[in-house]
């Protein structure tokens, strides 16, 4: 099974996979492990050993321009899932796909809200979105700061 796979051989997480046969078609992707468990709404654990075998793969976009938190919340993942990814990779909060939509936008409908554990991750996401805005403006006035030193 795919814990087997990646505790037995690490350099797994780190493989792309993708569905080009031949040629460049509108419908092909390429992802990694983390991308395709947060589609297969993985549990924790899982999600977590993918991490801890390439922790640079919660940084990194499927051909679509997702990142796995993209995904993970598209997909109705735990929030405990969600949340490794947020740790993993604080910046993917405010990063935009290939259509220009943030984790919150795609969170942000009736739909997904409904679903159970959906309003933990929209509150959780809010918060983080906004901790990470005014830490973004600090730095930011710090630096202006500096500068005019």
């Amino acid at each position: 099974d795919a814990f087997d796979t990646i505790t037995s051989d690490p350099g797994q997480a780190r493989t792309w996979v993708n569905n080009i046969e031949s040629g460049i078609s509108i419908n092909s992707w390429r992802r990694l492990p983390i991308h395709e468990a947060c589609i297969k709404r993985a549990p924790a654990w899982l999600v977590s050993e993918l991490l801890s075998a390439f922790p640079e793969s919660s940084s990194l976009t499927t051909n679509s321009g997702e990142y796995p938190l993209h995904l993970a919340v598209d997909k109705a993942c735990a929030p405990e899932v969600v949340n490794l990814i947020i740790v993993a990779n604080w910046n993917a909060i405010v990063a935009r796909d290939q259509a220009g939509r943030t984790p919150l936008n795609i969170i942000n409908h009736a739909e997904l809200l409904e679903i159970d554990g959906n309003k933990v991750i929209f509150e959780s996401l809010q918060r983080c979105h906004k901790t990470y805005m005014e830490l973004q403006n600090a730095a930011k006035n710090e630096k202006a700061t500096l500068v005019r030193k």
